[in-house]
């Protein structure tokens, strides 16, 4: 499991469960992250120009 300083429940759907001291998978397929991409949007950069 990894630490983040970052406070990545705030910017998930479903925060992470912690049962006995051990993170509980969701029934979701998938890796058990979905991002609420709108409260994302005021870290996103969108003039980068790659390449140019």
């Amino acid at each position: 499991m990894e630490y983040h300083s970052f406070p990545i429940d705030e910017y998930t759907k479903r925060p992470l469960k912690i049962e006995n001291h051990r993170a509980i998978a969701p029934d979701d397929p998938g890796i058990g992250v979905e991002f609420d991409w709108p409260k994302l949007e005021s870290y996103c950069v969108s003039d980068l120009a790659f390449g140019e």
